[in-house]
C-alpha cells in the first residue's frame, strides 16, 4: 500500500491558481511516471489508476534529454528497491509540472508559483521530494516518550547554497 501526501503554497498573483494546478495534477504525474519505470505497472508495489496527458514514454524520455538528470545516490545499496525509481519519477514529474505550468494559457509563471512538499509512504519507507522554502517535519518519540521534531527537507532559498 501506497500513501501520497503534498503541501502546495502559491505565491504571486497567480499562486493560488498554480497551487491548485499543481495539487491536481502532480499525483498523477508522479504516479504516471512511477507507472513508466516500472515497466508500466508491472511491480506489485503500484496501486491506483493514472490520467492525463503528459504520461507518455516519449514525454518522459524527452524530459530526460532536456534535463539530463541523474538518479544515482551515494550509498544506494542501502536504500529500499523502491527509492531510486521513485526517485527519477519525482524528477520527471516536477519537471512536466512546470514545462505545463510554463505552457499554460492564462497562468504568468515569471511572477507566480508554488512551494511544494511531498512524501509517499510505502510500508515503513518514506521518500520526500521538497521544491521550495516549504519544510516537511516528522514528530518523534524520545526514550521518556515526549515528542521531538525531526526536520526532514532543507528549505531551498536562492540565498541559500543547493
Amino acid at each position: 500500500d501506497s500513501v501520497f501526501c503534498g503541501v502546495f503554497d502559491g505565491h504571486g498573483p497567480y499562486g493560488h491558481f498554480v497551487a491548485k494546478k499543481v495539487r491536481d495534477s502532480l499525483p498523477v504525474k508522479l504516479l504516471a511516471q512511477w507507472k513508466t519505470s516500472a515497466n508500466v505497472g508491472t511491480s506489485p508495489h503500484l496501486n491506483g489508476s493514472i490520467s492525463g496527458s503528459l504520461n507518455s514514454e516519449e514525454t518522459a524520455s524527452a524530459v530526460d534529454d532536456e534535463w539530463g538528470e541523474s538518479a544515482d545516490v551515494e550509498g544506494s545499496d542501502m536504500l529500499p528497491e523502491t527509492f531510486l525509481p521513485l526517485k527519477q519519477s519525482y524528477l520527471k514529474a516536477f519537471k512536466l509540472m512546470d514545462k505545463e505550468l510554463k505552457m499554460h494559457p492564462t497562468i504568468d509563471c515569471f511572477c507566480s508559483g508554488s512551494t511544494a512538499v511531498t512524501l509517499v509512504k510505502q510500508g515503513w519507507d518514506l521518500v520526500v521530494g521538497n521544491l521550495g522554502d516549504s519544510r516537511a517535519v516528522m514528530a518523534t518519540r524520545d526514550a521518556a516518550n515526549n515528542l521531538t521534531a525531526v526536520q526532514l527537507t532543507v528549505d531551498l532559498k536562492p540565498n541559500l547554497p543547493s
